[in-house]
């Protein structure tokens, strides 16, 4: 039957997008407290959950074009209202989970962008000191290369 067909796709999806929005969820944790080390997990994690998420929606997709349901959410509810009522509330829910993992997912690039600025000015700095010829002499006391006395000398 295409309706139990139609419900456990959208239990599926709703179940894989769950789990990208934990994901979502950690990765903007890891970034806010900048354990920058553990984001090559997550990334490989989030790669292998999309990839899964869009086989689910491919698989769903299908069984609604094989009713002429049009890819628009207004249309898949009010096809859902009349023909799987039970599925409803899975296809609201899955919306919403959506519309979340959309804000992580911004949220998380408007933190990415910030600790990429932040490396830029830092290194910008480092580069600038390096241009100075500013550095430490064997001692550990900051030197130049001009004439002047070092800075911890009186």
């Amino acid at each position: 039957m295409v309706d139990m067909a139609l419900h456990s796709a959208l239990k599926d999806e709703l179940a894989c997008l769950e789990q990208v929005v934990a994901l979502l969820k950690k990765e903007q944790e890891v970034l806010a407290s900048a354990r920058i080390d553990q984001l090559s997990d997550i990334t490989n994690n989030k790669t292998r959950l999309v990839a899964e998420l869009e086989n689910f929606s491919a698989v769903r997709l299908a069984l609604m074009q094989t009713h002429n349901i049009p890819d628009d959410g207004s249309a898949i509810a009010g096809w859902l209202a009349t023909h799987a009522p039970s599925s409803l509330d899975l296809w609201k829910t899955l919306i919403d989970l959506a519309r979340q993992a959309a804000a992580y997912n911004r949220s998380n690039g408007q933190l990415l962008s910030g600790r990429e600025e932040a490396n830029r000015n830092l290194m910008r700095i480092l580069l600038a000191e390096q241009d100075a010829e500013t550095g430490y002499s064997a001692d550990g006391r900051i030197s130049h290369s001009s004439t002047r006395r070092p800075l911890d000398r009186a």
